[in-house]
C-alpha cells in the first residue's frame, strides 16, 4: 500500500490539468492555456484600474468619487493586490507541468480556486462601491471629461475584473474535478506494484 501511494500519489503526470512532468518550458503552449490568457487579460485590467485612480481620481486631497478616500483607495488596493496575485500564480503556471508531486499540485490548484473566488468577491464589492459613490456625486462639472472618462473606466473595468476571475474560479474548479478523477485514482507506475483496485479473484493465481 505505501507503494502504491507513493507511485499513485507523487507521481501522476496528467493529474490536476497537468500535460507531464519533465518537458522543456514551451513559450507558444504556455501563452495559449486558457488560465495563462485570462490571468493576463486579469492583469491588464488590474493596471488600468490602478492607473486610472491613481493619476486620475484625486482632486487636491479629495477622491473623486463623491470625497470618499476610501472607496479610491480600496479600487487602488484591488489593481496592486491582483497584480501581485497574477504574477504569483503565472510563475507557478510556468513551473507546474515540471511539478512530479500530486499532491503540490493538488494544493496549488485549491490555492488558486480559493484565491480566484476570493478576489471575484473583492472585485464585486470594489464594483459595488465605486458605482455607488459615482451617483452619489453632486459636483460633476468640476470633474474634467478627461477625469470622468478615466473614473468611467476605472469602473468598466472593475466590473471586467469579475467577469474575468469568475472565469478563472471555473477552470480552477475544472482543474480541481480533473485531478480528483483523473491524477488520483490512477493504476500503479509499474506492473510489480499491487493495485488496491484490483479484484483479488482476478489477481489470484494458485
Amino acid at each position: 500500500m505505501s507503494n502504491f501511494n507513493e507511485n499513485n500519489f507523487s507521481q501522476a503526470p496528467g493529474a490536476y490539468g497537468s500535460v507531464g512532468a519533465g518537458g522543456q518550458f514551451d513559450p507558444a503552449t504556455f501563452f495559449k492555456k486558457p488560465q495563462v490568457v485570462v490571468r493576463l487579460i486579469s492583469l491588464l485590467f488590474a493596471i488600468i484600474v490602478a492607473g486610472c485612480v491613481g493619476s486620475q481620481g484625486w482632486e487636491a486631497i479629495d477622491c473623486k468619487f463623491n470625497k470618499s478616500p476610501s472607496t479610491c483607495n480600496f479600487a487602488v488596493f484591488m489593481g496592486t493586490v491582483t497584480c501581485i496575485i497574477i504574477c504569483v500564480f503565472l510563475v507557478f503556471d510556468v513551473l507546474f507541468d515540471n511539478i512530479s508531486n500530486v499532491i503540490k499540485r493538488k494544493y496549488i490548484v485549491i490555492a488558486d480556486l480559493i484565491s480566484s473566488a476570493l478576489t471575484t468577491f473583492l472585485w464585486l464589492a470594489c464594483f459595488s462601491n465605486l458605482v455607488d459613490k459615482w451617483k452619489n456625486v453632486t459636483n460633476l462639472k468640476k470633474t474634467s471629461s478627461e477625469g470622468e472618462s478615466a473614473l468611467q473606466a476605472t469602473i468598466a473595468f472593475s466590473f471586467f475584473s469579475i467577469i474575468t476571475f469568475g472565469i478563472l474560479t471555473g477552470l480552477a474548479v475544472k482543474r480541481y474535478r480533473e485531478g480528483v478523477t483523473g491524477g488520483d485514482m490512477q493504476g500503479p507506475s509499474d506492473y510489480n506494484t499491487p493495485d488496491p483496485f484490483a479484484n483479488p479473484e482476478e489477481s489470484f493465481t494458485p
